[in-house]
């Protein structure tokens, strides 16, 4: 008796930690996959084909899919990155 209740008893504790720690690498890392165009170099870059995103929406393996613009410029002369997302996927896959 005392051997069944120890082996439930660290089935439960170790499905606990398992569950504990795949939410807290789902909330720190929501992304399943991320692209990025090519980087030369001499440091110019080659975004990725608009339509793009649009046949990876087709595709039944994706939940969802969201563009993401995003440059580097020099506002007051500090630098600064800005991003702009793809409108649909505010307050659905972008929060």
């Amino acid at each position: 008796m005392i051997g069944v209740g120890l082996i439930a008893l660290f089935s439960v504790l170790i499905a606990s930690i398992k569950a504990t720690g795949d939410a807290q690498i789902r909330g720190h890392y929501p992304v399943d996959y991320m692209m990025s165009g090519l980087v030369y170099g001499d440091g110019r870059t080659a975004g990725i084909p608009p339509g793009y995103a649009e046949a990876l929406r087709q595709r039944p393996q994706f939940a969802g899919v969201a563009r993401l613009r995003e440059v580097h410029a020099t506002v007051d002369g500090s630098d600064a990155g800005i991003a702009a997302v793809d409108p649909g996927s505010l307050g659905t896959l972008v929060q």
